[in-house]
């Protein structure tokens, strides 16, 4: 038996067995007859045939057996057998190894191959100091710019820690362990390679996927392989469109459609929607006149509601095919941006791609029974609209409006009719014509004493009856009229 091992034998009478092969090991380590065959600072590799408490023995070959702290293999879940590979940390008294400064080494040299070589880096962003950001790469501390996160701005710089990017080495100093990363340099470099493929394959009217990259107020930048291209506003989506905001986001993956190019100066022009297919192709087959649709209000113009009637496909309804039901100032006066609407097509414009459009001829239309409803002669009570010089507009029912001549107002020429109707006042007449074809209604002010008003409407009436020629003037009607 070797003398290390009496020694242990004599000074530790109550070893138990696993502790008296583990000093025989230990022993049999530092003999003389041990051969080593390593230095100090070489990596070694072998096979691990003993775990104990503290300590695990490697066979490194040549009657070389090196000791290992357990611990370094447990994170591992290495066992007896498995080979390993090691840094030897000295020779004296046998062979002592760590596999930790081992990986240590591996990682350095593997950063300083990849900073000869140019390579990218893996790497793993852990936090922010002045001026950047700390990353581990391979286990080496890094530091990393703020300039060098990215190509574009970023607004929100703490949402990268944690994150795992690639970067490129950009400086590296062995002696003074100085690590300087960069990600937007990789992302340039590899921009600028996948740009000299696109470039060598883009054809105009190519169809191709890319990422919306920034929004402006005329359009959207689309990445399409190293080269933005603009996609405008107008080219966007067949419909109209507000801001390029309300159709996409930066980041979000598109389908456009490569309508220009010019190489000389590297521009290339895109189309979202002529990627997709053309709702105007639809006119003629699923839209027609007198077709009924369904739509949903788009915006508001003094002059009219737009009324989205397929994807990418807008009408008009003018302000006056909006409602019988009341006069319309404003087309919001009764209508809101997203509300749904029926409406039926009065015209189509393909050439120019306009369609009107009309709500009102869906509702049923006040004038087709004013005739029964108010008969030559009818007394009724009107709702004052507003004043001209001319006259006064009531609105007798919802839907007709009707002309209290300034003749019938009882006010001479020069009064402001204003100061005798006022707007919401109520007021007695008496009809006097209608003319549904036209519209047209005209009143006079009732009179407790009508008789000859009375008298007038049954001539005038016969007249009409007889087939007299239009309705006249109102100053034809009433010529025979004397007023008190």
């Amino acid at each position: 038996m070797p003398r290390m091992s009496r020694d242990l034998k004599d000074n530790n009478l109550s070893m138990t067995d696993e502790e008296q092969e583990f000093a025989d090991l230990f022993a049999e380590e530092a003999s003389p007859k041990t051969i080593v065959r390593v230095n100090k600072g070489e990596m070694v590799k072998g096979h691990i045939i003993a775990i104990r408490e503290d300590y695990a023995f490697v066979d490194l070959g040549g009657k070389a057996e090196g000791l290992i702290d357990s611990s370094e293999l447990e994170d591992m879940g290495l066992k007896t057998g498995d080979l390993i590979e090691a840094m030897v940390l000295s020779t004296r008294g046998g062979i002592r190894l760590s596999r930790t400064l081992a990986s240590d080494v591996r990682d350095q040299q593997m950063v300083i191959d990849a900073f000869e070589a140019g390579l990218p880096v893996q790497g793993r962003i852990e936090g922010r100091n002045k001026g950047g950001f700390d990353v581990n790469v391979s286990g080496q501390r890094a530091f990393m710019p703020v300039s060098h996160l990215d190509i574009g701005m970023i607004e929100d710089l703490d949402a990268w820690i944690g994150r795992t990017e690639r970067f490129k080495i950009i400086e590296f100093d062995a002696i003074s362990n100085r690590l300087v990363v960069s990600r937007s340099a990789l992302l340039k470099e590899e921009r600028a390679d996948e740009a000299r493929q696109t470039w060598e394959t883009i054809q105009v009217g190519q169809d191709l996927t890319g990422q919306v990259r920034s929004i402006q107020d005329y359009g959207c930048f689309v990445d399409i392989g190293g080269i933005d291209g603009l996609v405008h506003i107008k080219e966007m989506q067949w419909g109209r469109l507000e801001h390029p905001s309300e159709m996409v986001s930066e980041g979000q993956e598109v389908s456009v459609r490569v309508t220009s190019i010019d190489r000389e100066r590297e521009r290339v022009g895109l189309s979202m929607k002529n990627a997709n297919d053309d709702p105007w192709s639809n006119v003629g087959d699923d839209i027609q006149v007198g077709s009924q649709l369904h739509g949903e209000v788009t915006r508001l113009e003094k002059y009219g509601a737009f009324v989205e009637v397929l994807p990418g496909m807008e009408g008009l309804v003018h302000v006056s095919e909006l409602t019988f039901s009341r006069r319309i100032h404003h087309p919001r006066d009764i209508l809101k941006v997203g509300d749904g609407v029926n409406v039926t097509v009065l015209e189509i414009d393909s050439a120019n791609q306009r369609i009107s459009l009309s709500i009102k001829q869906l509702e049923k239309d006040p004038w087709g029974s004013v005739s029964s409803e108010f008969p030559l002669g009818t007394n009724l009570v009107g709702r004052v609209e507003r004043c001209a010089a001319f006259g006064v507009f009531v609105e007798v029912t919802p839907g007709i409006t009707a002309l209290l001549p300034r003749s019938e107002s009882g006010q001479p020429d020069g009064v402001d009719l204003g100061r005798h109707f006022r707007s919401g006042d109520t007021v007695e007449v008496t009809v006097i014509s209608v003319n549904p074809e036209d519209r047209r209604m005209a009143l006079t002010l009732a009179s407790n004493d009508g008789q000859q008003e009375s008298a007038n409407m049954r001539d005038y009436k016969k007249k009409q009856d007889a087939g007299a020629a239009g309705m006249g003037t109102f100053a034809d009607l009433f010529k025979s009229v004397k007023l008190d």
